[in-house]
């Protein structure tokens, strides 16, 4: 939802972006922000995520090799 209010305010061209109040782009700044550590958080969680299934799936090998 987020993501779509600031494409329409970031898209919205220029008639949208001169009515906007600083307030309203401290607003915006603050939006991306949050949506830029999210997205950092996300991809952070993935890796994680990626490599504890990459571990998990390595140590089942050994110990089907021991086996």
């Amino acid at each position: 939802f987020t993501v779509a209010v600031v494409l329409l305010i970031r898209g919205g061209g220029g008639s949208l972006q001169s009515n906007i109040t600083p307030k309203e782009v401290s607003a915006i700044n603050v939006l991306d922000a949050i949506l830029k550590t999210v997205e950092m958080i996300l991809t952070a969680a993935d890796i994680i995520l990626q490599y504890t299934v990459y571990k998990e799936t390595k140590n089942d090998r050994h110990s089907s090799d021991k086996q």
